[in-house]
């Protein structure tokens, strides 16, 4: 893990200056520097790139899968009956099923603002949900929220610069590796530096910046983290087991046979080691793997098993699971394919797999940068949050068998009426139902 924290960042001592240090106990954020991290993956040794491109890889598919399927997913915009919103904007009634939704945990902070009404409604159009449709005129939204999300599951913070904050017109994303979040002496932050070098760094206020974070960290108010900076920042005892192992395979410390001398042999220490001496010469290292030894009064017995590939294999599959728990995969990737290129199970195993997916890890991401929205992005409109506020669509789907049961024990005992399960199904009602 200490190689995958290597990857995804490094902690940086943010300044008040660009270039200036800021003497600040514990504000350190992840940030990723791509000359420090070429130059550290192509000076490792062999076996540590092969973990490296293990890690890389599976990392960038699960980020990229999981970006995938949330940048499908709409994000609403709700009010309730009777506001100055349903007043003037187009909307649309809502069902049973989605007042429950928007009611529901699930939802995020909506849950919340729907609490203890029924009356909510869906707006159709609005200043604010066209420039999140269409935030930017050089990309598409889909592929403007797509890179959004990337940015937050690689390195913890994506950032929308807004044109103008009184009156926003468009969004463009702001390269995280590039961003510099300035500390102030009288609020949290000052501003935000934007620039490839520092003799060409732009300076913006916090009002022109929005700010979206994965998850929130323990070293820094100014940074967010990533699924996995959870994992490399908080899990040191786990970076030191996997650098020991390294150097345990690399070191060659569990051997692949024995050598036996003769008790003539064994008893003189110079015999044996210069036969040491020469072993090691002979076969130490990947390149001399394979040739021939021929010593007097030696005998070599293999071990059924190469311990150093076991170690290594399950070396790998660990690495693999944590990366996939850190991402919430959930057995959609193979779990025995190192690359992690092909979906897992299949028919309806794989269904339920999805379902599974659908629910536990894209329903809590998009809801969490719904809530983000509705508190950071909705003011630049004039609106308060809870006036309005934004929520996921339902994506997961319910299972069609509890569902009918469910159902047909509602109705049987008198809970709900024809109308209302119809409701659960979004169809519409019928009369006399």
């Amino acid at each position: 893990m200490g190689i995958i924290a290597r990857l995804l960042g490094r902690e940086r001592q943010p300044s008040n200056q660009i270039g200036e240090p800021v003497p600040i106990a514990g504000y350190y954020g992840p940030l990723v520097n791509y000359q420090e991290l070429y130059q550290t993956i192509y000076t490792l040794p062999a076996d540590q790139q092969r973990l490296v491109s293990v890690a890389t890889g599976r990392v960038a598919i699960c980020a990229n899968l999981r970006a995938a399927y949330a940048a499908n997913v709409p994000i609403r915009e709700y009010t309730f009956k009777g506001s100055r919103a349903e007043k003037t904007l187009p909307c649309r009634g809502i069902t049973r099923k989605t007042r429950n939704w928007l009611k529901s945990r699930h939802a995020g902070k909506s849950s919340i603002y729907a609490d203890g009404s029924d009356e909510i409604v869906e707006i159709e159009q609005s200043d604010e949900l066209d420039l999140l449709k269409d935030p930017s005129p050089d990309y598409s939204g889909v592929l403007f929220h797509r890179f959004d999300y990337l940015c937050r599951d690689f390195v913890g913070n994506s950032y929308w610069l807004i044109t103008d904050p009184k009156r926003p017109m468009y969004a463009t994303p702001l390269w995280p590796q590039w961003v510099t979040v300035i500390p102030g002496d009288d609020r949290l932050v000052k501003e935000y530096g934007f620039g490839r070098n520092r003799g060409k760094v732009t300076k913006y206020q916090p009002e022109q910046v929005l700010h979206l974070r994965h998850g929130l960290s323990l070293h820094s108010p100014l940074y967010g983290i990533g699924p996995l900076h959870h994992v490399a920042q908080h899990q040191r005892v786990l970076q030191m087991a996997l650098a020991w192992e390294l150097a345990y395979w690399q070191n060659d410390a569990t051997p692949n046979g024995v050598y036996s001398l003769d008790a003539t042999l064994a008893q003189n220490k110079t015999v044996v080691d210069q036969i040491k001496s020469l072993v090691e010469q002979r076969h130490q290292g990947p390149a001399k793997a394979g040739r021939s030894l021929f010593l007097p009064g030696v005998k070599w017995q293999p071990t059924s098993q190469i311990m150093r590939d076991m170690q290594y294999q399950e070396g790998v599959k660990a690495m693999i699971e944590t990366i996939d728990s850190a991402y919430g995969m959930g057995g959609m990737l193979n779990p025995a394919d190192s690359g992690g290129s092909s979906v897992g199970d299949k028919g309806g195993a794989q269904n339920a797999t999805e379902e599974r997916f659908l629910r536990q890890t894209i329903t809590p991401l998009v809801a969490n940068k719904a809530d983000q929205l509705t508190e950071g992005f909705i003011p630049y409109f004039g609106i308060r949050p809870g006036d309005r506020w934004f929520a996921p669509e339902v994506i997961h789907r319910d299972d069609p068998v509890q569902m009918s049961l469910r159902h047909a024990t509602y109705l049987d005992k008198g809970v709900l009426n024809i109308n209302e399960a119809r409701g659960d199904l979004d169809l519409e009602p019928i009369e006399g139902g």
